[in-house]
């Protein structure tokens, strides 16, 4: 919430090299991957892309750290999470009603 460069600063004390360009890559990978799996559009791409990203995020920040804490924020298992859910929409592909399949023309029910 306090702009780019204070999440790059943050970045660069996690020992990240080119703290800026991850940056950039990480605010770019959140909002323009969760907006195509929110729409639909190249969802199994997405998926993929996403889970990279966010198992990137744990490696960076939480390897080596106990898997279950009481500490409140994103932690290890919350990382864990959402990489099985982004790998579940590489597996499942996109919903009935999302962009690939309006642009597939392929009915509702079913699925390729």
């Amino acid at each position: 919430m306090a702009g780019h460069s204070a999440f790059a600063a943050s970045v660069a004390a996690m020992g990240v090299q080119k703290p800026e360009i991850v940056a950039w890559l990480v605010i770019a990978g959140e909002l323009g991957l969760g907006l195509l799996l929110v729409l639909g559009a190249l969802t199994r791409v997405a998926g993929f892309l996403a889970a990279i990203l966010f198992a990137g995020i744990w490696f960076v920040t939480e390897a080596g750290k106990p898997l279950l804490t009481d500490k409140a924020g994103v932690n290890a298992e919350l990382l864990i999470v959402y990489v099985a859910i982004s790998v579940a929409f590489v597996f499942l592909g996109p919903g009935a009603w999302s962009v690939d399949r309006k642009l597939a023309r392929q009915p509702v029910g079913q699925r390729r």
